[in-house]
């Protein structure tokens, strides 16, 4: 409503202007100047009021050129926000999915840390076992060695008290031998001597 307000306003404004014109004749001569007399009055009155209209319109055009570049901008600001706001949410999902799937690899992970943690408890309890194997078999080895030098030990013992007591019987046998050459001497003396 503004704008057609503003479009009458100029078109009366021209029709005053022109009407001005017809009414005044200008002479050739330089020094002429109109007089207030020669316009019309209504041609007055109007370019007064038309003056302030002038302005007003101005303003108001100045204002809905601003109105329509603001208009525009927003438009184009509404587009830019819209674009944003569609990129967030894009982002947003892209973002819930690889949350998903890290989620998933963790769990993977977990999964894999728990299998790996048993299979590690289990080579380790697999290492400790085989340790205790082998400290029960050198056990074993030294037992069964410690068996062996004590049988090896009582039969050299026992061989060397039988060595002994062979000396001592050998030594028995020898002076037994001894006395029972002496006897035959003897006797042999005593037949000897009853013969």
């Amino acid at each position: 409503m503004d704008e057609e307000t503003a479009k009458n306003s100029q078109n009366d404004f021209s029709v005053g202007i022109n009407n001005f014109n017809r009414n005044t004749e200008l002479d050739s001569s330089p020094n002429k100047s109109i007089g207030y007399s020669d316009i019309p009055e209504k041609s007055i009155d109007f370019a007064r009021s038309t003056s302030k209209m002038t302005a007003t319109t101005t303003m108001r055009l100045s204002t809905i050129h601003e109105d329509e570049d603001d208009k525009v901008g927003l438009a184009k600001l509404n587009n830019d926000f819209e674009n944003y706001l569609n990129k967030v949410k894009s982002l947003a999902n892209i973002n819930i999915d690889l949350r998903q799937k890290i989620v998933n690899v963790l769990q993977g992970n977990v999964e894999e840390e728990k299998s790996n943690s048993l299979e590690i408890k289990f080579n380790n309890l697999r290492q400790e076992l085989n340790d205790e194997l082998q400290r029960l078999i050198s056990i074993n080895v030294r037992l069964q060695r410690a068996d062996y030098d004590k049988k090896y030990y009582y039969h050299k013992i026992r061989s060397f008290s039988n060595s002994n007591q062979l000396q001592i019987m050998t030594q028995q046998l020898d002076s037994s031998l001894y006395e029972l050459n002496l006897l035959k001497e003897q006797y042999t003396k005593q037949q000897e001597n009853l013969q």
